[in-house]
């Protein structure tokens, strides 16, 4: 039981860039359109919603509603005193002399309810023992599915099926382990050589599951909804109840670095409550999660995570392929093109792979500003390798099928154009 002291150029932005018959790229029409196919935009419906909401809806409290039932006896005895201590040795000014009372209260794991200190939805979600106890459903979800479908026609419904259950560190800490255990490990291209790398980046899905878990919609009509992992052979879904919050807007994610908290208090609070077993806070609250995902993605050489906001939930879909494949890099040698960049090679993988580019997207996925995907854009339509389309000044530079059979990297294959056999080292 826990008492008193005791616990001491601008254009390009409007264009669009895909590859098109052969291997090169074409151009893909005006940035309306960009993002259909990475991301589930929001309709023009969900903007009006979205402003109405931000004029209208104040901060959410349901964070910091008391669970009346709970007790001080409710909360891990370990997991206060480690966060006490953190909190007085790291904001020592506010903290140093609180008592634990005076600290869990003005963090808000306690609240007093008729002279009483009672435990706080976040307080119990964050630093509780059994959280399910009171809200059976507030837990995570794990599921492997045999076919991208879902269950397989033999009637095998799924691979693997955990509940896990547990305060919100112990359940990022045993989500990750269940999806590693159903992970494989796959060779890619890593320079000169190759590497072993898991199906998807930890750092990846460490965001996806804390984010999910930390913004998911707390108020009560959602108690009987779980945060769900789905986990099928060409993808992994990470869904919560609730949509953005905020004036987040999907297409801004891991550009900027706005950020908007459902539950401010909660997400407050796990900055300084550990992960069990490691040295390491739950989060940072800095609005840096997406762009910590996109970076471990680009490193693994994968396509970045397609997002889907509804009113009633978000979704994370990783797709499970690694763009950076022997194909690929043999592909991009038959381009005879010397001094591509990284982000230029790795929007060449996307547009290969259908995907249309503008300079938004184009920064997202190489990691750079704008002023840089501009002109990295623009030097792939000089070299002939992309078109752009758009209306700006009237503009329309395409590729020629029979430019690439002059440079002899190309032969006729009935009414296509095929590459021909390539050398196999990667353009540098």
């Amino acid at each position: 039981m826990l008492t008193s002291n005791r616990i001491g150029p601008a254009q390009l932005n409007h264009f669009t860039f895909k590859l098109g018959q052969a291997g090169r790229v074409i151009g893909g029409g005006a940035r309306a359109h960009a993002l259909v196919d990475l991301h589930d935009a929001h309709p023009a419906t969900d903007g009006v919603r979205r402003d109405a909401q931000l004029r209208t809806n104040p901060q959410p409290r349901d964070d910091v509603a008391p669970v009346v039932e709970a007790t001080l006896d409710d909360l891990d005895e370990e997991g206060i005193k480690s966060y006490v201590a953190r909190l007085r040795d790291v904001r020592p000014r506010i903290f140093g002399d609180k008592s634990i009372p005076e600290i869990l209260t003005m963090s808000n794991v306690l609240v007093r309810r008729d002279a009483t200190l009672i435990p706080t939805l976040a307080g119990l979600l964050a630093l509780g023992r059994y959280p399910q106890q009171f809200y059976p459903q507030l837990m995570l979800t794990f599921v492997s599915y045999p076919t991208v479908e879902g269950p397989a026609p033999d009637g095998t419904r799924f691979l693997d099926n955990v509940a896990i259950e547990g305060s919100i560190p112990e359940i990022v800490r045993e989500s990750l382990a269940v999806i590693k255990r159903n992970m494989r490990r796959r060779a890619v291209v890593a320079g000169a050589g190759r590497q072993d790398i898991w199906d998807y980046p930890e750092p990846a899905l460490r965001e996806a599951i804390v984010n999910a878990v930390v913004h998911r919609d707390l108020s009560p009509a959602s108690f009987g909804a779980q945060v769900q992992v789905e986990m099928y052979p060409d993808r992994l879904e990470v869904r919560n109840p609730g949509g953005l919050f905020g004036p987040v807007q999907i297409d801004s994610l891991g550009t900027e670095t706005l950020s908007s908290a459902r539950n401010s208090a909660l997400l407050k609070m796990l900055e300084d409550v550990k992960i069990p077993g490691e040295d390491r806070t739950v989060c940072e609250n800095r609005g840096s999660g997406i762009r910590t995902m996109l970076t471990a993605l680009r490193a693994a050489g994968m396509s970045p995570p397609e997002f889907s906001d509804k009113i009633s939930s978000f979704t994370v879909r990783f797709p499970n392929h690694t763009l950076l494949n022997t194909a690929f890099v043999d592909w991009i040698a038959t381009l005879h093109e010397p001094g591509l960049t990284h982000s230029q090679i790795v929007a060449l993988a996307h547009m290969r792979e259908g995907a249309l580019i503008d300079n938004p997207k184009y920064r997202q996925i190489g990691g750079v500003d704008s002023r840089v995907a501009t002109q990295e854009l623009q030097d792939l339509v000089v070299r002939e390798l992309a078109d752009q389309e758009g209306t700006g000044r009237g503009r329309r530079t395409r590729w020629h099928q029979d430019w690439g059979i002059q440079k002899g990297w190309l032969r006729r294959a009935g009414e296509s154009l095929r590459p021909i056999d390539a050398p196999k080292s990667l353009m540098r």
